[in-house]
């Protein structure tokens, strides 16, 4: 968005996937506020406290369900 590459009005899809030298839990714990390297079910909950965080959208994985949910209303979290 500084650079304006990005309108404040677009959305964006990220895409993340699985690999032992990535870590994806800090844009997890950013974004939802669970930290994954806790044991799954007693994984803390805390709200999201990131200025541009985003809760995750959940979708089935074909290119329908993707489209529909980038078209869906978002809730900004606050």
């Amino acid at each position: 968005m500084d650079e304006q590459v990005i309108s404040p009005s677009e959305s964006v899809v990220c895409i993340l996937t699985g690999h032992e030298l990535k870590d994806p839990n800090a844009t997890v714990k950013y974004h939802t506020g669970i930290d994954m390297k806790a044991v799954q079910d007693l994984a803390p909950r805390s709200e999201p406290h990131g200025r541009l965080s985003n809760r995750p959208i959940p979708v089935e994985d074909d290119l329908d369900s993707i489209l529909r949910a980038m078209d869906a209303p978002r809730t900004p979290v606050r």
